[in-house]
């Protein structure tokens, strides 16, 4: 149900699109307004879980400034600076590697993360999603450097390593659990 009111809603921005044309500016602002105000107010604590009506609010924000937020508007001319087009191009990789390092610091305590850890890793993403951006990334894109038959094999090599070093944490996992089940003896006979 919630699907279908924002998929309504997108779709009447659109349809909208052509009669309100004229006040892109202050529809492209609006939409950054909706944005801003849901990010400060909306506090998972007093909103019911999503996907909910709430939920409108910076999706409604995010089509108004696809809609009306072109070039030659304030807020297209803002969005397009150096300074907020770079996190959009590292975003992907700060996605991708902001999940393993949580994990990996959830793994390596059974305590809450620090104060210091918390920012060595907010520090680290950036780092290492720059890191892959030009190292990973710009350079796949380059389709004079890489073919499609290398990027293919590339890949195929890096899925079958991945799946020996996750067979083999699970083992040594595994093997962990047991010792520690077992009193903390490490000369068992069954490893």
């Amino acid at each position: 149900m919630f699907f279908l009111a924002h998929c309504c809603t997108f779709i009447l921005l659109i349809y909208l699109r052509k009669p309100i044309y004229k006040h892109r500016q202050f529809l492209a602002f609006l939409g950054l307004v909706l944005i801003i105000v849901a990010v400060v107010y909306l506090d998972h604590q007093y909103i019911p879980p999503f996907p909910n009506f709430y939920t409108l609010i910076p999706i409604c924000g995010a089509a108004l400034i696809i809609l009306f937020g072109e070039k030659n508007t304030l807020i297209g001319r803002l969005l397009s600076t150096r300074l907020l087009r770079w996190p959009g191009l590292i975003s992907y990789s700060a996605y991708l590697w902001h999940q393993p390092l949580l994990a990996f610091v959830r793994l390596r305590s059974q305590e809450s993360p620090t104060f210091s850890t918390i920012l060595i890793i907010i520090g680290a993403i950036p780092l290492l999603s720059a890191l892959s951006y030009f190292f990973i990334e710009q350079p796949f894109r380059n389709k004079q450097r890489f073919s499609q038959r290398i990027i293919f094999c590339a890949a195929g090599i890096a899925t079958i390593v991945t799946l020996m070093l996750a067979l083999f944490l699970i083992r040594t996992a595994d093997n962990r659990s047991m010792i520690m089940n077992n009193g903390g003896n490490p000369y068992l006979p069954d490893l």
